[in-house]
């Protein structure tokens, strides 16, 4: 399945989407899809919720706005720009990220280089690749309640998908260096 917004989401633009986690994620278990693929938030995210404990009842994200306000300074002319440093300014005396939560504190959640594994039916893979352009989205500390995230990595990236007979593979991969961060193979 493809979206634009992911149901599923930590990123600093939006959190989970409550009404696709009330209306589509019941869809996606009475179909039996296995991949959500999505983009809208800036950065690359692989989430996913054990279907072989059945539909889970939906349970509203406990998403504090705040990580918002704390990552990002809004200039003046009402731009915003990401605290990438705290020596992030929008110009003499105006705002700065002297007092705000450097990015690089959200960067990626999880270690590099893994290749995970799945059987087809197991689990419902929420994928968010949204990290080709834009300001990025760092990271909120808030857990999504309904799913569990194996994979995040804020920084320019894409993906490379494969699927055939035997195999779904998702691959992450880092723009500039075109280093595979991630893989995840389900096996039909």
């Amino acid at each position: 399945m493809f979206v634009h917004f992911p149901i599923f989401s930590r990123s600093t633009s939006s959190g989970d989407s409550e009404g696709m986690k009330l209306y589509l994620y019941p869809l996606t278990q009475k179909y039996g899809v296995d991949f959500v693929v999505s983009g809208h938030n800036h950065l690359q995210q692989h989430l996913i919720i054990n279907k072989t404990e059945g539909q889970l009842a939906y349970v509203k994200q406990d998403y504090n706005l705040e990580c918002m306000k704390v990552t990002h300074v809004t200039c003046p002319n009402g731009e915003k720009k990401l605290c990438w440093t705290r020596n992030v300014t929008c110009g003499l005396g105006y705002s700065n990220c002297t007092n705000r939560r450097p990015f690089e504190d959200f960067y990626d959640s999880y270690p590099y280089g893994h290749n995970l594994t799945y059987k087809k039916g197991e689990y419902l893979h929420q994928i968010v690749q949204g990290a080709g352009g834009g300001l990025l989205d760092p990271l909120c500390d808030s857990l999504s309640p309904m799913a569990e995230m194996i994979f995040a990595h804020c920084d320019y990236g894409f993906s490379e998908i494969y699927i055939d007979e035997e195999r779904f593979s998702i691959k992450y991969i880092h723009a500039n260096t075109s280093t595979v961060l991630f893989e995840s193979t389900v096996l039909v």
